[in-house]
């Protein structure tokens, strides 16, 4: 068997990972390595610039990596960031862990991160997504990740108020979000989607008058945890509970203390 192959992983035959368009990154490689499976990278830093428009994951080898500033996403669309194991990620220095500001783009930008722990500590955010002078939609597909800090895990800067911002979290593992979502509706496309995760530093919107979609899905919130906002705004909670002083109970319209309009439905 090629060496390639010693991480693919097989459902019926078929290879979920292989080598041909990854960046290995891992706690014992070095950042003059090429970044295959065999010689991997020391830092998400360096593996992000080896990425291009096909060789476009970059898979992460369990540990505690603290890169020293913000993390530049690749200005390629269909990126991928995802943790085996257990993966937590800081910076040294700056303002957000992950920034991703794409610029001018001829179709629609998507990047999905998974499975880490986001340490962002009390004044960087985990992730930022700029859409500024874009002139297209940037999708964001978040899974399994979970954040460690007082600042904004995820911000939102909307540039482009002509395009979308839309975010998809899925939460799996029921991941904690320790600090506040921080989003900018500007755009009647706008989303923000969350599924099966606890969402414990609530959500704030500004108050532009757009149709700003809020969905929580199968989640934990804090009591009155979503804030700011405008009535054209839309919240939809299902099968979503509230927690308060360590009580919880099913989540109601109370729980959305901001402007936004609030559709509650009955949790089974």
């Amino acid at each position: 068997m090629k060496l390639t192959r010693i991480f693919t992983q097989w459902t019926s035959g078929v290879p979920l990972i292989t080598d041909e368009n990854i960046v290995w990154v891992s706690m014992s490689g070095l950042d003059t390595n090429n970044g295959t499976v065999a010689l991997p990278v020391l830092t998400l830093t360096k593996a992000l610039t080896l990425v291009d428009a096909t060789r476009n994951k970059v898979v992460i080898l369990p540990g505690v990596y603290e890169e020293a500033a913000a993390l530049t996403w690749p200005l390629f669309t269909g990126v991928q960031v995802v943790g085996i194991g257990t993966v937590e990620l800081s910076i040294a220095a700056g303002t957000t862990i992950f920034n991703v500001a794409p610029g001018v783009v001829a179709a629609t930008f998507e990047l999905t991160i998974e499975n880490v722990l986001l340490d962002h500590g009390d004044t960087a955010a985990g992730i930022t997504l700029t859409n500024t002078a874009m002139t297209k939609k940037l999708n964001a597909y978040i899974k399994n990740v979970s954040s460690d800090g007082n600042g904004n895990t995820l911000a939102t800067v909307h540039g482009d108020t002509a395009n979308a911002i839309r975010v998809y979290w899925d939460g799996d593992k029921g991941d904690g979000i320790e600090g506040p979502i921080a989003y900018n509706g500007d755009n009647d496309g706008d989303r923000l989607y969350f599924d099966r995760c606890s969402i414990d530093g609530g959500i704030v919107t500004n108050n532009q008058a757009t149709a700003l979609a809020i969905r929580l899905v199968r989640c934990r919130l804090k009591h009155e945890g979503i804030t700011g906002g405008n009535a054209a705004q839309t919240v939809l909670l299902v099968n979503t509970f509230s927690e308060t002083a360590g009580t919880w109970a099913k989540a109601d319209s109370s729980d959305v203390a901001g402007s936004q309009t609030a559709t509650v439905v009955a949790n089974a």
